[in-house]
């Protein structure tokens, strides 16, 4: 896909979550907000791809700072670069 716009629902800034620091690595991005009980959050992070292949997509994993109890983890998946 050649296409560089940003999907609808990042385009709505009102439903975007606010950040208090983000930490970008060359092998993860890591971001710092407060919580809040039954709150949705969305990321995006858009990726340009340079070589052609099959790769594995790492899973997500979310974790509260102090505790345990709050603990999240979506699988990873394949992704094909055309």
């Amino acid at each position: 896909v050649t296409d560089t716009s940003a999907p609808k629902w990042v385009q709505d800034k009102s439903k975007n979550t606010t950040v208090s620091y983000t930490d970008i690595r060359d092998d993860r991005i890591m971001w710092f907000f407060d919580h809040r009980r039954n709150q949705e959050y969305r990321f995006f992070v858009k990726i340009n791809a340079v070589t052609k292949g099959e790769y594995e997509f790492p899973g997500t994993i979310l974790e509260a700072m102090y505790d345990n109890n709050y603990r999240a983890y979506r699988k990873g998946s394949k992704v094909t670069v055309k």
